[in-house]
């Protein structure tokens, strides 16, 4: 009689069934057998499994990388040169120009990496043609 207790039929929504794992309602229908938890379980279960263990997944591999790179300093830094790093790492990129003649450079647009000629002695184009980033070299 235990069994009766835990369906409930709904009229035209089908049979729910409490989950074993959870004790939540769901259709029968949507149960699924998980071979972690071994037995039926219900979608949200599963869900909320896969999501712990992508969350776990994505910290182990963070881990790694915190470790590999605390091997590659030196033993004497500190938090000055962890500040220095980060801050090269924000400086704006540097434009790649070339010399054409006494007016013109090819530049390539650090934004989008798009080149194109630059007219220095008319300040011309004054944004990138393509993305309209402003032209660093004037």
């Amino acid at each position: 009689m235990p069994i009766m207790n835990k369906l409930n039929i709904g009229t035209g929504k089908g049979i729910s069934v409490v989950c074993k794992k959870c004790n939540r309602p769901a259709k029968a229908d949507q149960f699924i057998l998980d071979p972690v938890y071994k037995m039926m379980v219900c979608p949200s279960c599963v869900k909320d499994r896969r999501d712990t263990e992508m969350i776990a997944a994505k910290k182990k591999k963070t881990d790694a990388v915190e470790q590999e790179q605390k091997k590659n300093k030196p033993k004497n830094w500190d938090a000055e040169d962890e500040y220095l790093e980060k801050a090269q790492a924000k400086a704006a990129p540097k434009p790649k120009v070339k010399i054409i003649d006494a007016e013109h450079v090819k530049y390539q647009c650090p934004s989008c990496t798009y080149k194109f000629k630059y007219n220095k002695v008319e300040k011309k184009p004054a944004n990138c043609p393509y993305c309209g980033s402003g032209i660093l070299v004037r």
